[in-house]
């Protein structure tokens, strides 16, 4: 009994840093990174890689799944702040801050690997749920446009992305970001 619990423990070990490996490694790089690397990064053999997740494209759904959660945690916490408009800008800093740290935010969640995020899916409610409180509040004091939805919020943000991106200062990119949807 004490060797399978060691074996379990062992595995259980394995497995969180394999994806603590991946993490780093596609925040860096992006979702090309083999998993050859991955293992390598570890200290692991590939099919132990493989033995926790079979695709390369379930370790990165693991991955994608667990930012996720964190990003609509911390899009709830804005909602709640005190000040909806401050809160709406900052908002918008922090995802455009942690896409630029990471390339799997800024390569596109859904794209990268089959996670459904649509309003239908558990985590696509999740963080409808926060960017459609975020949105509502801000709504509420006149810092953006009522006829602006969620399903457009989504697209905007992206953009918001790309263009720090492409260079513009973030700082920059959330200026210009509420003076569009300004009221």
């Amino acid at each position: 009994m004490n060797a399978e619990r060691s074996l379990r423990a062992d595995a259980a070990r394995n497995r969180a840093q394999v994806m603590e490996a991946a993490e780093t490694l596609i925040a860096e790089r992006g979702f090309g990174v083999p998993v050859s690397e991955i293992a390598k990064k570890v200290g692991v053999g590939v099919g132990t890689v493989y033995r926790h997740f079979p695709t390369k494209e379930a370790l990165f759904e693991a991955i994608l799944t667990r930012k996720m959660h964190e990003l609509s945690a911390g899009l709830r916490e804005f909602a709640e702040r005190d000040d909806p408009a401050a809160a709406f800008g900052d908002s918008l800093a922090y995802v455009i801050e942690r896409a630029g740290r990471d390339r799997s935010l800024y390569e596109g969640l859904a794209a990268a690997a089959d996670v459904d995020l649509g309003p239908g899916s558990e985590l696509g409610a999740e963080m409808f749920d926060a960017e459609g409180r975020l949105l509502e509040r801000a709504q509420e004091v006149g810092v953006v446009r009522r006829d602006f939805g969620p399903v457009e919020f989504k697209s905007f943000v992206a953009g918001c992305i790309v263009m720090a991106e492409r260079g513009v200062a973030p700082a920059r990119v959330v200026e210009l970001a509420l003076k569009a949807l300004a009221p």
